[in-house]
């Protein structure tokens, strides 16, 4: 009885700690963005993510200062793809330096890289949110 009491207990800590639910998890999927220098992961900024009965929320801060932030290396006018592995429940906020615009929801995001600066994805999913980062680099 008691070593069925402990299972339970350490069952019921690791649910409610929220790093994995039974049937999914309350980190956000990664994106990446493919352009013609390659595929690069985005890095994974604030979200509030849910699995069944528990929801997982990270605050990153000001994206320019993450250790590691991705780098994307595109040509002007270069449209580059960004692979979401959800499906976004309403309008992807994107913005690349200081211009700021919406996509319609995809899983798949063709953006058309006309400057060089903070690449910032913003999605929903249902009740859940999540930002992706990378830094945009202009090739020759």
């Amino acid at each position: 009885m008691i070593r069925i009491a402990a299972i339970l207990a350490t069952l019921l800590v690791s649910t409610a700690c929220g790093s994995q639910g039974g049937t999914g998890s309350t980190v956000p999927p990664s994106a990446t963005a493919t352009s013609s220098a390659g595929t690069t992961r985005l890095t994974l900024g604030s979200y509030c993510w849910s699995a069944p009965n528990v929801t997982g929320c990270g605050d990153t801060g000001d994206p320019a200062t993450l250790p590691g932030l991705a780098v994307i290396r595109a040509a002007t006018g270069e449209t580059i793809t960004i692979r979401l592995r959800f499906d976004p429940t309403g309008p992807v906020d994107v913005s690349i330096g200081t211009r700021d615009f919406q996509v319609d929801p995809a899983r798949v995001l063709r953006i058309r890289v006309d400057r060089r600066g903070l690449l910032s994805i913003g999605a929903d999913h249902g009740p859940d949110d999540v930002s992706y980062y990378a830094r945009i680099r202009l090739a020759g």
